[in-house]
């Protein structure tokens, strides 16, 4: 048999990793935060038309993004609950993920080796299933990276639409994005270095025509109501930097390479997830961390002096590794010209999840084609090991640890399983009018700050426990809020409350506090 074809054996293995997978993404479903960029982008997607929205979210720097995270989220119309968008967010990027290594691996056992170890990293798990701009792009430059390899392999013009629609739609996704549409263009102008097209009638034909399509459409309905809105004027305003100091900064960034480009694998992922759960997660996080720092920062030094030097091969015979190397660079380096964080002095570290698939892939090819010595090859091997066993007990006690925590709030929030069952126990409980106080602003108490600069059309867009909003929207509930302790007049009222909130009565009315993971729902009635 070869060794590159899988047994019955393997094939076994890898479905059980699968299935696995499976279990995890839906318990990291559970778990996810819906905080309030989330829940207000997929309210305003899911119960308005592109029509009425016809800008997204203020971004960090003031200035509207456009509305591609509401058109995306459309997909999603008719789901019932916020599990369900998380657990298809996570199959997207599993998807997107394992067309990535199938594209870059020829033989059957590379690409699902690669694949099963990269689904299970931490920070990916931790990351996948929120609907949040700049983790949405992980999704994207998968699916970009693979079709260039995919292109490289097969070269034709039908690929073209494919990464117009990528061009397009990431600065739509998040104005950030624009970093990905410029780094995009370089890595499509390498490979058409690489590899001309082979120019057929059919596939000529074909891939202009839906590239026209695609553009005219995401033109149409993102890119002409936001410019109708925004101002260019007000780009000029995105950033206070001076030029010389963005030149400076993206000097630093190719100063402190190998370091820059391999720098983000070692952050901690963990505390984007439940900062309450890291007290024994973190103790492993940082052994991944550790283990993983070692290694790249070896095996990248031995690659980069073996190979680096000898430029000239390296672009003709390691054109996977070249082209890996300039989409990172590009994303990395790049970002300070255009107004984004230097990755360099390690500002805005959550933008780099962003290439964590693309960047371990690249040292995985790194390493291979250094051909170690055998013995530097088993303790590699051992290390990857010992990442990928450490890294799957990591996502299960992350879990595991923030379904069971009751205490005082992070700003992770309160796991989604328990929204819902809140949701689903007060409508289970009310008979008539629904009237509820999402008295949860000790936590969210800044968020009518934010409506200074409210989206067109909609006055005050932020409001404390929009997730319940959205909740109550997707089964189609009639009810009122109300932001006073008590409802007079009302037959009954509701109050959700944090646990650790203090229990109160209402004159006139009978109470019972019924409590739900770490919420707490006070129920009155005449």
């Amino acid at each position: 048999m070869n060794k590159n074809t899988y047994s019955n054996k393997d094939n076994a293995i890898f479905i059980f990793f699968i299935i696995l997978f499976l279990l995890i993404s839906y318990g990291w479903s559970l778990v996810t935060q819906w905080r309030e960029d989330q829940s207000l982008n997929i309210l305003l997607s899911l119960f308005y038309s592109i029509d009425q929205t016809p800008v997204g979210l203020l971004s960090s720097k003031g200035i509207y993004n456009p509305n591609g995270m509401l058109l995306f989220g459309k997909i999603f119309s008719g789901v019932k609950n916020l599990t369900t968008i998380s657990f298809i967010l996570h199959l997207i990027q599993f998807i997107s993920i394992g067309y990535l290594c199938r594209s870059i691996f020829h033989n059957d056992k590379k690409w699902k080796i690669a694949w099963i170890f990269l689904i299970f990293l931490l920070s990916l798990r931790a990351t996948a299933g929120e609907f949040w701009n700049n983790w949405i792009l992980i999704s994207f430059n998968s699916l970009f990276i693979g079709s260039i390899f995919s292109y490289l392999r097969s070269p034709k013009l039908t690929y073209l639409p494919l990464w117009a629609f990528c061009i397009f739609i990431t600065p739509a996704l998040y104005l950030a994005g624009l970093l990905n549409a410029v780094a995009y263009s370089i890595v499509i102008l390498m490979a058409f270095i690489f590899k001309r097209p082979k120019i057929s009638k059919v596939d000529t034909t074909l891939g202009l025509t839906l590239t026209v399509l695609v553009i005219s459409f995401l033109t149409y309905y993102i890119w002409v109501p936001f410019f109708t809105t925004v101002p260019i004027s007000k780009f000029a305003s995105v950033s206070n930097t001076p030029t010389l100091f963005k030149i400076g900064n993206f000097l630093l960034g190719i100063l402190l390479l190998p370091k820059t480009i391999f720098w983000h694998i070692i952050h901690r992922g963990h505390k984007f997830t439940f900062h309450h759960a890291v007290q024994f997660i973190g103790f492993w996080a940082k052994q991944i961390e550790f283990l993983i720092d070692i290694l790249m920062k070896g095996l990248t030094i031995y690659f980069t002096f073996k190979y680096f030097k000898n430029f000239k091969l390296l672009f003709y015979k390691h054109q996977k590794i070249l082209v890996l190397f300039v989409f990172n660079l590009s994303i990395i380096l790049l970002s300070p010209l255009l107004g984004g964080p230097s990755f360099a002095k390690a500002e805005r570290a959550e933008m780099l999840f962003q290439v964590l698939p693309s960047t371990l892939i690249l040292f995985y090819l790194m390493m291979e084609k250094s051909k170690p010595s055998q013995k530097l090859k088993s303790i590699t091997n051992r290390i990857l090991l010992t990442i990928f066993l450490l890294s799957i007990i990591s996502n299960v006690v992350t879990i595991k640890s923030s379904l069971d925590y009751v205490g005082p709030v992070s700003d992770a929030d309160v796991p989604t399983k328990y929204k819902e069952e809140v949701i689903e126990e007060i409508i289970s409980r009310s008979q008539n009018e629904l009237h509820i106080n999402f008295d949860v602003d000790g936590l969210w108490s800044w968020l009518p700050q934010m409506n200074k600069a409210s989206i067109p059309g909609f006055p005050e867009p932020y409001r404390v426990g929009v997730f319940f909003d959205v909740l109550l929207k997707m089964r189609k509930i009639s009810y009122e809020t109300f932001d006073t302790s008590c409802l007079q007049g009302a037959q009954s009222f509701y109050v959700i409350r944090y646990k650790e909130d203090s229990t109160y009565n209402c004159p006139n009315y009978k109470s019972e506090a019924i409590s739900i993971g770490n919420y707490k729902i006070l129920e009155f009635k005449k």
